[in-house]
């Protein structure tokens, strides 16, 4: 990486910092937090749905399928092409239901706490998961365009591989954000 690659790297990141405490600013009660007070406009539930169907990823998958199994190979990705049109109604759907999360309803709906409790135990877990495997494959992309001052990619700090420094460092910073704006914050970053 080069000088000005830094330089829009670190405006990235103090832009995020800025939404951040903008967001936390904002939040007043629970329901702030986890429904960003039930205030989001069209425009960020367009991004946010955008965001949550799409990756940065699909290109690629997408010309790589096309190239080795010729044009059906797109569908590798296109499929979610069915699924957007839920997206829009589940927006619509989960902001009006007046529950914090999935669990509550459950709970209310089924009148079963287990279920809710059920729901909540798969939520933590999936997402332990599925945060392990990005953080470790922006630690893995990261890693090998961090260079010293020689330009040559640093390897390790210390005792330990950059891999290693990176996963949990990527980890708190994704943690404090969430903590710090809750869903607003996600929705403004899916916009920007």
């Amino acid at each position: 990486m080069t000088f000005p690659d830094y330089i829009v790297l670190g405006c990235y990141f103090v832009l995020l910092v800025v939404i951040g405490v903008y967001c936390m600013r904002r939040i007043k009660h629970q329901e702030d937090f986890f429904m960003g007070g039930r205030g989001f406009g069209k425009l960020l539930q367009t991004f946010a749905a955008f965001g949550a169907g799409t990756g940065s990823n699909d290109p690629i998958q997408t010309a790589r399928n096309s190239y080795t199994g010729g044009v059906s190979g797109m569908w590798s990705v296109m499929y979610w092409l069915f699924v957007t049109p839920f997206y829009w109604i589940t927006g619509v759907w989960y902001r009006r239901m007046r529950h914090m999360t999935l669990g509550d309803w459950y709970v209310e709906r089924y009148e079963s706490k287990p279920l809710g409790a059920a729901y909540s135990i798969f939520g933590v877990t999936f997402f332990m998961i599925y945060g392990s495997m990005f953080f470790t494959a922006i630690a893995k992309t990261a890693a090998p365009m961090i260079t010293g001052g020689d330009g040559v990619p640093i390897e390790t700090i210390g005792p330990f591989e950059l891999n290693q420094v990176l996963i949990p460092v990527i980890g708190v910073i994704v943690v404090l954000y969430g903590i710090a704006g809750g869903l607003t914050a996600a929705y403004f970053t899916d916009l920007i």
